[in-house]
Parts: C-alpha cells; structure tokens; sequence
C-alpha cells in the first residue's frame, strides 16, 4: 500500500513538472491564439491600405490603415486582442472612422501576415515602430492609442514612452499575472510567466488622459481585474458597462456616446 501510495504521488508529481514545463516554454499557445494568412491575401475593407513595417532578418509586420476623409482629426492606433488577423479585427475601424479619425490596426508577429517570433519585447518593439510611422504623419497630440483585452497590455506601455491625446482600454487587467492565477489555479504563475505585461506599473507612468471600458459580466478578463486599475486614472474615466461580457462592449450606446465624447 504505501509503495503504491509512492508511485502515485510520483506520477502526480511528474505530471505536475511536465506541465509546468509546458505553460513556461509553449506559454504562447495559452496567451495567442493567431490566425495566419497567406501574403497574397486580399482584403475588403473599403478605405483601407495595407502597410508593411520592416523588423531583423528582412521579416516585416503587416498592419491596415483606413482613411476616409482628406483632412483627419488624428489617428486611432489600436493594439487587438489575442485571437484572430485583421481580416476579422478591420471591422473595429468602424466604430472610428465616422469620427473623422484614421485608424491603424497592426497584427502581431505570427498573427496574419506579419512575421518573426512573440516575445513581450518585440511586442512592445513593434508597437514603438508603428507609433513612429504615425508620427511621420501625426502630431502626438493628435494620435490616440488604443487597446482591447491582451492590447491594453502593448498600449499601455507604448503610451508611458510616449506622448498621445488619449490612451484608451477596453477590458484591461491589472497585470496578465492577475488573469493567469484566474484560470490556472494550480500552477506558481508568477515562476512561470515570460508575458508580465504590467498595466499597474506603467499607468503610473502615463500623462495623457486614460479611459477604461469595463463589462460586469466580463468572464474573460474578470471586472475586478479592471476595478484594480481604477485609482490610475481619473475616476470619471472608468466607464462601467453593466451586463457587457469581454466581446459585446461594442453594442451597448453608452460605449459610443462616451467614445463620442471623448473623440
């Protein structure tokens, strides 16, 4: 009996080792979900040019830009979430465009057609290139950042190195610590996790005006993880949405007259 007490718990044991050697190496198969498309992949966006950023090794992220007005207010550049290609998030320029703003979707590397290799840094590298290419064009004063779920983490970070208008998030989360431990529960996150993504330090460091969009119902990135961010910024600027999950925020009006009133 006890010899086989032993061998289970040694099986638990290796089991438990493999899987965290798993979360930690092939962490990006939990984080990202990309979906790839071919170079030659044709969009149909109305108003919409591609644009390719060259990155090392002669690789380049690809991204959409959408203009349709001659003289824009500014641009929106705005970091998507975790699943997904611009041919399914191209869509979001809508919610923008009547506001006579640009908008400049990217996809991360792996995502769509953009290449290289995931890494927090290349990441938060990639956003930094596609802020330059804007402000080739744009003054800080006149581009807002943008981002959704595993965005705000890419956003935040980008606006606490740079000047913008206004940073704002949808469904953000004090730290991806914080909706790890969420949804696994069993494994020491903090050991293990190669993506921080640090919303609670880098709000510190943000002087532009901050806005939150934040469903009760969110199951994705829970509420609280969001109230968590609420003493960064201004109160005001928390904009509860209640009954909204992490994928319908779009569909209630106050999220359009607040971002009315925002742009």
């Amino acid at each position: 009996m006890k010899r086989m007490m032993i061998t289970i718990l040694s099986i638990l044991l290796i089991l438990y080792a493999t899987l965290c050697l798993v979360m930690y190496f092939k962490q990006e198969w939990f984080i990202f979900l990309p979906d790839k498309l071919p170079q030659e992949f044709e969009f149909s966006y109305p108003n919409a040019n591609e644009v390719f950023l060259p990155i090392e090794n002669n690789q380049h992220i690809h991204g959409l830009y959408f203009s349709d007005v001659e003289q824009p207010k500014g641009v929106i550049l705005y970091f998507h979430g975790n699943a997904g290609a611009l041919d399914k998030w191209g869509i979001v320029a809508e919610d923008f465009l009547p506001h006579s703003y640009d908008v400049f979707i990217v996809d991360y590397r792996t995502y769509g057609k953009s290449e290289g290799s995931l890494s927090e840094e290349h990441l938060f590298n990639d956003a930094q290139l596609a802020y330059d290419y804007l402000s080739k064009k744009f003054e800080p004063k006149n581009i807002v950042i943008y981002g959704r779920s595993i965005g705000t983490g890419i956003a935040t970070h980008l606006a606490s190195k740079n000047n913008c208008k206004t940073l704002i998030l949808e469904t953000p989360y004090y730290n991806l610590y914080d909706i790890v431990k969420n949804h696994f529960r069993l494994i020491p996150k903090k050991n293990l996790l190669r993506y921080n993504f640090r919303n609670d330090i880098h709000l510190k460091n943000v002087n532009s005006p901050v806005y939150i969009f934040h469903g009760t119902a969110d199951r994705v990135v829970p509420f609280n993880s969001g109230v968590k961010l609420k003493p960064f910024i201004n109160p005001e600027h928390f904009v509860i949405i209640p009954n909204a999950n992490h994928h319908n925020i779009g569909q209630y009006p106050i999220y359009h007259q607040t971002l009315n009133n925002i742009l």
